[in-house]
């Protein structure tokens, strides 16, 4: 196991093309990987840029309408001069805010803005939950490509004895080429896990985000105890997420229905005549009568995005404890599964083992037989290693419908 670890770090050394990013360790567990992403990832930075454009929202909320000014001249042009020969009219608009629409569209926009982070908060618990699966890829196929290595190993120790005794007159040419079959069918499989650990490498570093780095997983391989999780956790991603949109609707339909009050404006207005010379002012108020647009479309729209958002909030956390059902489910049957698996085969390998070999060196037993013997051995433990996977990917799912990340 020792040389297979040797062998599997220098194909991985010798895959990685080009040097590892700096600071990235060699060796990463589930967590510190994802630890890494939360750091580095250029993905996860510009998601986390799009709260800032929903942030703009709360600037144009604060913000108070502008005034009007307006600047007139009238002048005779014909017939008799009936008000000064010229007047020039100056007026200024203000509106005025009488619903308290400013503050209910700033905590509109807050609620916006909290809706909008606890999306991006979704999206990065997603691809925390696809981390932590290619991370279990890169495990498996590590174990997968340590299994293959010793049971190379082990065909060229038979190799070395079938050699020797062909050498010394006991075995036929036929059994050496026999062996030598094996061996070169095993090396051919052992190639192939250590491309599939570098391809499982680079696409655990790809989904961190850290290019030209070839990480190897640590840490445990063994099936996972049952988790005993009633329902989803009230801090999930998803169930933030929908409560947080539920939120900002309802501040949205505040907000439509303050912006169906009238919005008078106080208007002042000066005016000089020229011949004679004087100078007016007035000073009035302008009222919009609402008697055909009262916000109606927008008050609608505002309620039943409500709506929506609230039925799908209910929606998710029903999804969700179904999915936590049927993954709890799952885990439980895979870890029975690998026991099973484990008491009924893995345990008889050891005894299979030396049964052949002692068969073999006894000549009760030809070389098929001692070769099917380790070939048998070796789809024993590879099948071992798949079902530890599956077992290990139920828990994932136990993990995202429970926990979200």
């Amino acid at each position: 196991m020792r040389a297979a670890a040797i062998a599997l770090g220098a194909a991985l050394a010798a895959a990685a093309g080009a040097p590892a990013h700096a600071g990235a360790p060699a060796e990463v567990t589930a967590d510190q990987a994802v630890a890494l992403y939360r750091q580095t990832s250029p993905r996860l930075a510009a998601s986390r840029a799009a709260i800032d454009v929903t942030a703009a929202d709360l600037v144009d909320a604060s913000l108070y309408p502008n005034p009007t000014l307006s600047i007139n001249t009238t002048n005779i042009v014909q017939g008799q001069d009936t008000f000064g020969h010229s007047q020039n009219l100056v007026g200024v608009d203000v509106p005025i805010l009488i619903g308290g629409q400013r503050g209910h569209r700033t905590r509109a926009a807050e609620a916006r803005i909290a809706a909008k982070r606890a999306e991006v908060d979704v999206d990065q618990a997603r691809a925390e939950i696809e981390i932590r699966r290619k991370f279990l890829a890169l495990l498996a196929a590590q174990h997968k490509a340590e299994a293959l290595a010793g049971a190379l190993d082990d065909a060229r120790a038979v190799r070395a004895i079938v050699a020797g005794r062909q050498q010394a007159g006991a075995k036929s040419p036929y059994e050496l080429e026999r062996t030598d079959l094996a061996v070169a069918s095993l090396a051919s499989k052992h190639d192939e896990a250590l491309t599939d650990v570098t391809a499982a490498s680079g696409a655990l570093a790809a989904a961190v985000g850290i290019a030209g780095w070839q990480p190897r997983a640590a840490g445990p391989f063994e099936p996972p105890t049952v988790a005993t999780i009633d329902q989803p956790a009230a801090d999930h991603p998803g169930l933030l997420a929908g409560a947080a949109a539920q939120a900002a609707a309802q501040r949205d339909e505040a907000a439509a229905h303050a912006d169906a009050i009238p919005t008078p404006s106080l208007q002042v207005q000066g005016f000089g005549t020229t011949d004679p010379e004087g100078i007016a002012l007035t000073v009035g108020v302008a009222i919009p009568l609402p008697l055909f647009d009262r916000n109606q479309g927008a008050i609608a729209r505002a309620r039943a995005q409500h709506r929506a958002a609230e039925l799908e909030h209910r929606a998710t956390g029903a999804e969700l404890a179904g999915d936590l059902a049927r993954a709890l489910a799952a885990l439980a049957l895979r870890c029975d599964a690998v026991a099973r698996f484990r008491a009924g085969a893995i345990e008889r390998l050891p005894r299979v083992r030396s049964m052949a070999e002692a068969s073999y060196r006894s000549g009760q037993g030809g070389i098929v037989e001692l070769l099917d013997a380790l070939d048998a051995i070796t789809e024993a433990r590879l099948r071992d290693i798949e079902l530890v996977g599956a077992a290990l990917d139920a828990e994932i799912d136990v993990r995202a419908a429970a926990r979200g990340r």
